[in-house]
């Protein structure tokens, strides 16, 4: 399902103008890189009035999609914050009862994240950019060592704040043989933040392994 935008009535918060306009009301960010980078950079839905030329953001109801990252986020109106508890448990709701339908059509199985906003949306994605730079340095530093590569579930990733790649020595990808790996590189690479989390959890046997994808 491509992304979506809808014929809306927007109105100026600073002049009151109300004039038609079109706004994204579903985005998929593995296929629109400009919109995520529109989320990003605090200029989604960002219109000009007609009648004073005043930018501002229009705000409603949409659906983020980021499926290779299992990310789901539905973004509601900051207005909407003042009833958060009431807003989240409607979208979650929702949520089952689209699962069954054209959720499960387009294959959606994330849980999804509510936020209240585009703005709030920001520091998710800058954590996600956060995420995949790190990763793709503990991809290079474990070629470079010789270490073979799984990757793990985006969403166990994102939640556990660990990296996309689990590096491992040998042939089988284990705890041992992930702690042995971590610990080779983690010599002199203080940066490596979330390496160090992947290895600090492995290191309590009581854990579960991480889900592999």
């Amino acid at each position: 399902m491509p992304s979506i935008h809808a014929d809306v009535c927007a109105k100026c918060p600073s002049c009151g103008e109300e004039f038609d306009a079109q706004a994204w009301s579903f985005v998929r960010g593995d296929e629109n890189d400009d919109l995520r980078l529109a989320l990003l950079y605090g200029e989604f839905n960002l219109l000009r009035c007609e009648k004073c030329s005043a930018f501002f953001h229009h705000e409603m109801p949409v659906v983020y999609f980021d499926p290779p990252t299992e990310l789901l986020v539905f973004i509601l109106p900051s207005s909407c914050e003042a009833e958060r508890g009431k807003w989240t448990a409607k979208m979650n709701e929702d949520f089952k009862a689209l699962e069954k339908g054209l959720f499960r059509e387009m294959k959606i199985d994330s849980v999804p994240l509510v936020f209240f906003g585009a703005e709030a949306v920001r520091g998710l994605l800058e954590a996600e950019q956060d995420m995949n730079d790190e990763s793709d340095v503990i991809a290079a530093v474990a070629g470079e060592a010789g270490f073979k590569l799984k990757k793990m579930r985006p969403s166990y990733a994102r939640e556990h704040s660990l990296p996309l790649y689990i590096p491992f020595a040998g042939d089988n990808c284990d705890r041992e043989s992930v702690l042995k790996a971590a610990g080779q590189m983690l010599e002199g690479r203080c940066e490596l933040a979330r390496l160090e989390a992947l290895r600090k959890l492995l290191s309590d046997k009581k854990t579960v392994f991480p889900p592999l994808v």
